[in-house]
C-alpha cells in the first residue's frame, strides 16, 4: 500500500500542550477542562481574542512543538508499516511561518519534532518515506492525488470528502467527535486503524521487536490475550527465558497506560509484592513492554478462598499507600458528583449510536434516564450525613488500587498460587467504588452469597479509618451500577465500532448479534438495580 498521512491532529496530538500553554499565559485557569476547540472557543472570546488566539497556536506550531505528543499507537503503525513493506507519505498543509510572526521557521520545528519521535530525519531508520508541506489545502489535495495513494489518514472532513481528491483513495477520518455520517471510514484510535489496515499482530511483528530491542532470538512466540485495550504475546528467546510482550492500545482518556502501569508494578515490588509480574523493559515510542512470563492460567470462578486473596492484595496496597506520589485510577469517583458526571459522560458518548439504533434509545430513553433520575435524589438523600454528596472524601480514606479488578486479570498456577495482572488504571479511589465495580464486574459473575462475603470483607478492612464506608457504599452501589450498564453498551459506540470488531475477529453479520446480547444483559442489569436499590442486597 501507499499510504498518506496528515501530521497536525493526526500524528501530533496538541491539546495538552494547548492547555499547558494556555495556562501559563493566563489565558485559561489551571482546572480548565477542555479540548482545543474549547481552548480556542474561549481565547476567541476574550478582548482581542483573534490575535491572541493566533499567538498562543503559533507558539504551539513553533518552538513549543517539541513539547506535544504524538497520537498513541501513531508511531507504532507507522513501525509496523514500514516493516511490512508499506510505503508511507506525510503530507502536511503547513505554512513557513505563523500569521504574526516570521521568526519561527514552522515547518523546520516540525521537521525537528518528527526527528525527535524518531520517525524521519533522525537517521537512516526513518518510518515514513518523504515528508511535503504545502501551503494551500488545495495543493494537499493534489499531492496526496500525484502520490498515487490507495489510503490516506486525515481530521478533516473537508479534506476526505474533498471532490477533487482521487476517487479510488480509500479515505479514513481520524476523528473522536461525534459526526453524524455513516458513509465516513472513521475511526477515533491509531490501533484501530493499525487492525484496519495491517491486521492483527504477528509473530513477526514481536520477532522485530525483540530483534530491535537486542534482548536476543526469538524460538517462539504465542497470541494468548487478545482484547480492546491491549494485546499480550508469550514469547520465548534464545531458548532459554520467556516473556510477556504487551502492545499497548492507548486513547485520549486513558493517554499513557503503559507508564501507569510500569510504575505501579516497580512501586509494588518495592514493597515486597511478588504476585505480579515482573517489570524488563519498555520503548516509550512503540508503547509496548516486556514482562516476565507467568507461567499459570486465566482463573475461571471466583470462591471464598480467591476473594480472600484478592482481599489480602487490595488490605496490602491499602496499607502501602500512604504519601505515595500516584494519580487518581482511571475513571476514579471521590464524591456523589463524581459517579453521576461519569454516567453523564457516558450517556453523551453513545448519543451518535442512539440515533442509528433504535432499540438502544428506547432503552436509555425509557427504562434507563428515567431510573437515573430518580436514583439521584435517593442516592443525595442517603448519602452519609457528615459527607456531602458533592465534596470528595479526604485523602485518608482513600486507597491505592488496580481498578480493574476481577477474575480476567487473575491467575493460578498448578500450586494453586493467585497472580494479579494488568496495571493500566492503576491509582487513587474511593475503596467503595473498587467494592462496587467488583460487584457488577460481568465476568466474576458474584451471586448474593459471595457479594455478602465480599462486601463484608471489604468492609473490615476500611471501615476502621472510615466509618462512613458502608453507608456510602449503600448509597453510591446503584449508580455504580447504571455505570456498568453503559459499559456493558460499550459495543454501541460506533466509534470504536472497526475496532472492536477487527480486534476480536467478528464479521459484520455477527456484530448486530453481539450489541443485542450486550443490551439484553444491560436490561437485566438495570431490572436488578431497580428492584433492590432500596434494600442492598449485599448485607449481613
Amino acid at each position: 500500500m501507499r499510504i498518506g498521512v496528515d501530521l497536525d491532529n493526526t500524528l501530533i496530538y496538541y491539546d495538552r500542550l494547548f492547555k499547558k500553554l494556555a495556562v501559563s499565559s493566563g489565558l485559561v485557569t489551571q482546572n480548565w477542562t477542555g479540548d482545543k476547540a474549547k481552548i480556542r472557543k474561549h481565547i476567541r472570546e476574550l478582548s482581542n481574542g483573534e490575535h491572541r488566539w493566533q499567538q498562543l497556536q503559533g507558539c504551539v506550531y513553533g518552538e513549543a512543538i517539541e513539547d506535544a505528543d504524538a497520537f498513541s499507537g501513531a508511531i507504532r503503525f507507522l513501525w509496523r508499516a514500514k516493516h511490512k513493506g508499506h510505503k508511507v507519505f506525510i503530507v502536511s498543509h503547513k505554512t513557513k511561518f505563523a500569521h504574526h510572526d516570521s521568526s519561527v521557521n514552522l515547518r523546520e520545528q516540525a521537521l525537528k519534532w518528527l526527528a525527535n519521535n524518531k520517525i524521519y530525519g533522525a537517521s537512516t531508520c526513518n518510518l515514513v518515506d518523504d515528508v511535503f508541506f504545502l501551503p494551500t489545502k488545495e495543493k494537499k489535495i493534489e499531492k496526496f492525488n500525484d502520490l498515487k495513494l490507495d489510503v490516506i489518514i486525515d481530521d478533516l472532513v473537508e479534506i476526505i470528502e474533498h471532490p477533487f481528491l482521487d476517487k479510488h483513495i480509500n479515505a479514513i477520518l481520524f476523528s473522536s467527535n461525534d459526526i453524524e455520517k455513516n458513509n465516513l471510514n472513521r475511526f477515533s484510535s491509531w490501533s484501530g486503524i493499525d487492525n484496519y489496515l495491517l491486521g492483527d499482530y504477528e509473530k513477526s511483528d514481536c520477532e522485530l521487536f525483540i530483534k530491535d530491542s537486542g534482548i536476543g532470538t526469538v524460538n517462539s512466540c504465542c497470541s494468548y490475550n487478545k482484547g480492546g485495550n491491549s494485546s499480550v504475546w508469550k514469547v520465548e528467546v534464545n531458548n532459554k527465558y520467556v516473556f510477556s510482550l504487551k502492545y499497548y492500545n492507548n486513547d485520549l482518556m486513558h493517554a499513557d497506560r503503559r507508564k501507569t502501569e510500569i510504575k505501579s508494578i516497580k512501586f509494588m515490588r518495592q514493597f515486597g509484592l511478588d504476585n505480579i509480574p515482573d517489570f524488563v523493559m519498555t520503548d516509550k515510542y512503540l508503547e509496548t513492554s516486556l514482562f516476565s512470563h507467568i507461567n499459570a492460567d486465566p482463573v475461571q470462578t471466583l470462591t471464598k478462598d480467591r476473594v480472600d486473596v484478592v482481599v489480602n492484595f487490595l488490605k496490602k496496597l491499602k496499607c502501602m499507600g500512604r504519601n505515595q506520589e500516584f494519580s487518581l485510577a482511571s475513571a476514579a469517583c471521590l464524591s456523589g458528583v463524581d459517579i453521576v458526571d461519569q454516567i453523564d459522560l457516558r450517556i453523551s458518548q453513545i448519543q451518535t449510536a442512539c440515533i442509528l439504533n433504535a432499540e438502544l434509545d428506547t432503552f436509555i430513553q425509557q427504562s434507563f434516564l428515567p431510573l437515573f433520575e430518580r436514583l439521584k435524589v435517593w442516592s443525595k438523600k442517603h448519602w452519609p450525613g457528615n459527607d456531602d454528596f458533592n465534596n470528595v472524601i479526604d485523602i485518608e480514606r482513600q486507597t491505592l488500587t488496580p481498578s480493574d479488578m476481577g477474575v480476567h486479570n487473575m491467575l493460578e498456577d498448578c500450586d494453586g498460587n493467585i497472580f494479579f495482572i494488568d496495571f493500566e488504571y492503576f491509582g487513587f479511589d474511593d475503596p467503595v467504588k473498587t467494592t462496587s465495580d467488583f460487584l457488577f464486574q460481568p465476568q466474576n459473575k458474584i451471586d448474593v452469597e459471595l457479594g455478602k462475603y465480599w462486601v463484608a470483607s471489604m468492609n473490615k478492612i476500611f471501615s476502621g479509618g472510615d466509618n462512613a464506608f458502608m453507608e456510602r457504599l449503600m448509597a453510591s452501589w446503584p449508580l455504580y451500577g447504571l455505570c456498568w450498564c453503559l459499559i456493558m453498551l460499550n459495543k454501541y459506540h460506533e466509534i470504536n465500532r472497526q475496532q472492536r470488531m477487527q480486534s476480536k475477529g467478528h464479521a459484520q453479520s455477527e456484530y448486530s448479534t453481539i450489541k443485542l446480547e450486550k443490551l439484553k444483559k444491560a436490561e437485566k442489569l438495570l431490572d436488578f438495580i431497580k428492584l433492590n436499590y432500596q434494600e442492598f442486597p449485599y448485607s449481613k
